[in-house]
C-alpha cells in the first residue's frame, strides 16, 4: 500500500470517527425523542377518541332507556325519533320472550327504513342480556343498514332490543388521519372491526383479535404497543385504550418506518453540516499529505523509470512545502549507488546471459531468444528448428579424467558448435541479412541446444543435423586422451511440433532419446509416432505402472538343440498401457535403462518370475527361468543379498533362475563384476551374458569371469547362416564357450534351416519364434504339452504347427 494512501486513511479516519460518532448520537437521540413524542401523542389521541365513545355510549344508553319506558307504557313519543337519528339508532323492538314476538317497536325514519326483526337477533340478544343494564353485542350485519350493534336490556318478561348503526364509529374514525398512513382503528368487544381505513375490513367485520394491541384493548388496557400490521405489511406503533362498559377498543397506529423517515428528513441538515466540515478537513489533509509525499513519489518514479529502461540514471527530486531531510539524504545515497553500479553494469549483463564454462548463451538467454521467436512464428521466415544435443558417454570422461578435463572437453564442443552455426548461417542464407540469427546455448551438464530460425526444408534440416553430428564426433585435436566423441541429437520444428518453449524442448528431448535408443551418435527428427513422454515422464509412468499392476510377464521357451526338449524360459516384460495399449520393451526400456526406476523394475520382475515359476512347477512343468537385469541394478549395493532374501522368503531354489546381463555391464568394472558374479553363483544362481557379439567383446576379460551361458545375438546367427566367414567366427565363439565351461544359446531362431545349421555347429540351446513367441503361464503349460507331443512324434524335421 502506498504511503500517501496510508496517511490519507489515517488522517481521514481521525476526522471521520468523531463525525460519525456525533452523527450516530444525533440520529439515535432524535429517534428516541421522536418515539417518545409519538407515544405521548398517540396515547392522547386514543384517550380522546375513547372519551368520545364513552360519551356516545352514555347518550346511547340514556336514550334507549327513555325509548324502552315509552314502549313499555305504550306511549307515542315522536320527539325521540330525531334523537334516534342523531345517535344512529335504526330500530328499537319490544319483544315478549315467552312468545318471541315483537309487541312494540320504534324506528328512526319512515316505514321503509324499518329493519325486519329476525330470529338471529333474538338469539343473540338473549345470549348477551344482563338483568338491570344495557349491554351491546359485537358487530353484526343487517339487510338494509349494513353493520350494526344490538343493544339489549331485559324488562321482566320483555326484552328491549335496539339496532344501532356503526356509522358514528366510521365518521369518528375518519376524522383522524396523519402522516402517510397514520389512522384510527375501532373494534368491538370481540375484536371485530367497527372502523378501519381498509373499507373491506369494515364491510367484512374483520376480526383482529390476534393483533397484540387489540388483545390488550379487549382486556381493558390503556397504553402503547408495537405490532405487525397485515394491512400495511409493516411494524406499527399505536396508542390504545378501551371504553368501559361496551368494551369497545380504540387505537391510533402509525407505521414505525414513517417515524424513522421523519427523523432522517430532520437529520439532513445535520448531515449536510457534518459533510461540509468533513470535506474541508479532507481538503486540508490532502494538501498536507501531498506536500509530504510528493518528493518520495518523485524519487520512486525515477527509480521505476530506471528499472523499466534497464538503465541506472541519477534521480532528481523537488522538495515540497515541508522539506524532509531524510528524503534529501535518500536521493544522495541512491545517486551515489547508481554511480558505482553503472561501472559494473555491462559486466553483470554479460555474465547473466552466458554460460560460465563454455562462454555460450545460457539457458536464460536461450529461453529469451526462443520465446521471442515463438511469439511471432506465423510467417514462413519466422519458422525454424530447435536441436537438442546430448553428448554420449560424457560421464565416463568425468569419471576417468576428472571434472576439470570434462570442462575442457565441453569448451571444445562449444567452440565447434559456435563455428558450425556461423558457417551454417552463411551456407543457408548467404549474404542475406537475417533478423534473428541462429544461436547455440548450453542448458545443462552435457546438454546443448541450437535454435535456427528460417531453417524449414527437410533436406536442409537433415543436412545441418548431419553436420552437427559429424563435427561433434570428430576426435579432439587438443584432448588426445579422448578416443571417442559422439552425440545424440533430437530435433523439433516450430510451430509444427509446438508453439511454446516447453513443448518444443519436450519434443526435441523425446527425439534425442529415440536417437540414443537407436544406438547413439545419430540424430532423429521428432514425429507424433514417438509419443509425448520424455525420459523423466516415462520413468514416472513406469513407476506408476508397477504400482498399478499394468506390467505382465511372458515367457519364451528355450529348447535343447539336440533333443528339442524344453530346458527353460526367458521372462519378457510387457506393458498393458491403459491408453497406448500393449507396449513391447523395445519402446521404453532403452529410454529408462540408466534411471533408478530400473532397480525397482528388476526387483518386480524377479518377484513375479518366482511366483510364476511356482505356478508352473505345481502344474508339473520343470523349467528354469531367465530374467534380464540392467547394469545399474546389477552394480547396485546389496543386489545379491536383496534377490537372495526374496528367494528365501518365497521358498525358491536359486538354481532355477538365470540372471541375464549384457557384456558391457560385466566389462565396465572387472573387479566389482567378478565379486557380484561369485556372490550369485555361491547362492545357486546361474549367470548368462546376453547379446554376445554385439558389443566390444573383450576375450581377455571374459576369461577372468565365470559365467554359465553365452547368448549369441540374432545378428551374429543370421550372418553366420549366410556367410562362411561369419560361420567360422561363430564356431570360434562356441569353442571358446566350451573351453570356458559355458553353454551357448542362440537367440532369434526362426526357420528350420537355422535350427539344422545351429545344431550342426554344436549350439546347445535354441530360442526364437520357430518354437514359440512369448507366452503367459497358462499358454506355456499348453505349449509344453503340445511341444512334447511333437518331439515324440519326430515333427521337427519340418515346420511345426505351433511355431510362431
Amino acid at each position: 500500500m502506498r504511503i500517501r494512501t496510508v496517511l490519507l486513511i489515517a488522517f481521514l479516519t481521525v476526522t471521520i470517527c468523531p463525525t460519525a460518532v456525533f452523527g450516530w448520537w444525533s440520529y439515535s437521540h432524535a429517534v428516541k425523542r421522536e418515539f417518545a413524542e409519538v407515544e405521548d401523542r398517540h396515547l392522547l389521541l386514543a384517550q380522546n377518541l375513547g372519551a368520545a365513545l364513552t360519551r356516545y355510549h352514555t347518550d346511547l344508553v340514556g336514550t334507549l332507556k327513555t325509548i324502552s319506558y315509552a314502549l313499555l307504557s305504550d306511549q307515542t313519543t315522536p320527539n325521540l325519533k330525531p334523537l334516534m337519528s342523531e345517535l344512529d339508532i335504526i330500530n328499537v323492538f319490544l319483544v315478549d320472550q315467552a312468545s318471541a314476538t315483537v309487541t312494540a317497536q320504534m324506528e328512526a325514519g319512515n316505514g321503509s327504513d324499518i329493519e325486519p326483526f329476525t330470529d338471529e337477533f333474538l338469539v343473540l340478544a338473549e345470549s348477551i342480556a344482563q338483568p338491570g343494564e344495557m349491554t351491546f353485542s359485537q358487530v353484526v350485519g343487517t339487510k338494509t343498514h349494513g353493520n350494526a350493534l344490538l343493544g339489549v336490556r331485559p324488562y321482566g318478561d320483555n326484552l328491549v332490543i335496539a339496532l344501532v348503526s356503526t356509522r358514528y364509529f366510521v365518521e369518528l374514525g375518519e376524522q383522524i388521519a396523519f402522516g402517510k398512513n397514520g389512522h384510527a382503528a375501532i373494534v368491538d368487544k370481540a375484536g371485530n372491526v367497527l372502523f378501519h381505513p381498509v373499507a373491506d375490513w369494515i364491510e367484512s367485520r374483520r376480526n383482529l383479535a390476534q393483533v397484540s394491541a387489540v388483545t390488550r384493548m379487549m382486556n381493558g388496557e390503556t397504553g402503547i404497543d408495537q405490532f405487525y400490521s397485515p394491512a400495511f405489511e409493516g411494524d406499527m406503533i399505536a396508542g390504545l385504550t378501551s371504553v368501559v362498559g361496551p368494551g369497545w377498543g380504540v387505537m391510533i397506529p402509525q407505521p414505525v418506518e414513517e417515524i424513522y423517515e421523519k427523523v432522517r428528513e430532520n437529520s439532513i441538515s445535520i448531515v449536510l453540516a457534518l459533510a461540509i466540515g468533513w470535506s474541508m478537513a479532507a481538503v486540508f489533509v490532502l494538501l498536507f499529505v501531498n506536500s509530504l509525499i510528493r518528493p518520495l513519489e518523485q524519487l520512486l518514479q525515477s527509480i521505476k523509470k530506471n528499472a523499466r529502461e534497464k538503465k541506472l540514471n541519477p534521480v532528481r527530486v523537488r522538495l515540497g512545502l515541508v522539506p524532509l531531510r531524510e528524503v534529501w539524504q535518500l536521493k544522495l545515497g541512491y545517486n551515489a549507488m547508481v554511480g558505482r553500479v553503472a561501472q559494473a553494469n555491462e559486466k553483470v549483463s554479460a555474465m547473466a546471459f552466458s554460460d560460465d564454462v563454455t562462454g555460450l548463451a545460457n539457458r536464460k538467454r536461450f529461453e529469451e531468444v526462443t520465446n521471442g521467436l515463438l511469439a511471432g512464428c506465423e510467417t514462413e521466415a519466422a519458422r525454424g528448428i530447435v536441436a537438442f544435443i546430448d553428448l554420449d558417454d560424457f560421464k565416463q570422461i568425468n569419471d576417468v579424467h576428472g571434472h576439470s578435463y570434462g570442462d575442457r572437453f565441453l569448451r571444445e564442443c562449444a567452440a565447434k558448435l559456435t563455428d558450425l552455426v556461423q558457417e551454417a548461417e552463411q551456407t543457408f542464407f548467404g549474404d542475406e541479412i537475417v533478423e534473428h540469427p541462429p544461436i547455440a546455448a548450453r542448458v545443462g551438464g552435457d546438454e546443448f541446444v541450437i535454435v535456427f530460425p528460417g531453417l524449414t526444408r527437410d533436406a536442409e534440416i537433415r543436412q545441418f543435423l548431419a553436420q552437427v553430428r559429424k563435427v561433434l564426433s570428430t576426435p579432439s585435436t587438443v584432448l588426445s586422451e579422448v578416443a571417442f566423441c559422439a552425440a545424440s541429437i533430437g530435433c523439433a520444428r516450430y510451430p509444427e511440433d509446438s508453439t511454446n518453449l516447453d513443448g518444443l524442448l519436450k519434443c526435441a528431448d523425446i527425439a534425442m532419446y529415440h536417437a540414443k535408443k537407436a544406438g547413439k551418435n545419430r540424430f532423429e527428427m521428432y514425429s507424433s509416432q514417438m509419443g509425448m513422454m520424455t525420459a523423466a515422464e516415462l520413468c514416472v509412468a513406469v513407476d506408476q505402472a508397477i504400482d498399478d499392476n499394468q506390467l505382465v510377464l511372458e515367457y519364451q521357451p528355450k529348447v535343447c538343440a539336440r533333443t528339442k526338449e524344453p530346458r527353460g524360459v526367458e521372462a519378457l516384460v510387457r506393458w498393458n498401457h491403459p491408453v497406448l495399449g500393449r507396449l513391447l520393451p523395445d519402446n521404453w526400456i532403452p529410454v529408462i535403462a540408466h534411471s533408478p526406476i530400473m532397480e525397482k523394475l528388476g526387483e518386480w520382475l524377479i518377484a513375479r518370475a518366482i511366483d510364476d515359476h511356482a505356478e508352473w512347477t505345481r502344474a508339473g512343468l520343470d523349467l528354469t527361468v531367465a530374467v534380464n537385469i540392467s547394469a545399474g541394478h546389477f552394480s547396485s549395493p546389496g543386489f545379491t543379498s536383496s534377490i537372495t532374501q526374496l528367494a528365501r522368503e518365497k521358498n525358491f531354489d536359486c538354481n532355477n533362475m538365470e540372471i541375464e546381463i549384457t557384456e558391457d555391464t560385466l566389462f565396465s568394472s572387472v573387479v566389482s563384476a567378478n565379486h557380484v558374479l561369485e556372490s550369485l553363483r555361491a547362492q545357486g544362481f546361474r549367470v548368462s551374458i546376453d547379446d554376445f557379439g554385439t558389443g566390444y567383446s573383450n576375450i581377455a576379460r571374459l576369461s577372468q569371469m565365470r559365467v554359465d551361458f553365452l547368448k549369441i545375438d540374432r545378428s551374429v546367427i543370421s550372418q553366420a547362416h549366410a556367410d562362411e566367414r561369419a560361420a567360422s567366427v561363430m564356431d570360434c565363439i562356441v569353442l571358446m564357450a566350451k573351453t570356458l565351461g559355458c553353454k551357448t544359446v542362440a537367440e532369434g531362431v526362426e526357420t528350420q534351416s537355422e535350427v539344422d545349421f545351429l545344431a550342426r555347429h554344436k549350439i546347445d540351446i535354441l530360442q526364437g519364434f520357430y518354437f514359440s513367441k512369448g507366452l503367459s503361464v497358462s499358454q506355456l503349460l499348453v505349449w509344453s504339452r503340445e511341444h512334447n507331443q511333437a518331439v515324440d512324434a519326430g515333427a521337427f524335421n519340418r515346420q511345426t504347427s505351433h511355431a510362431a
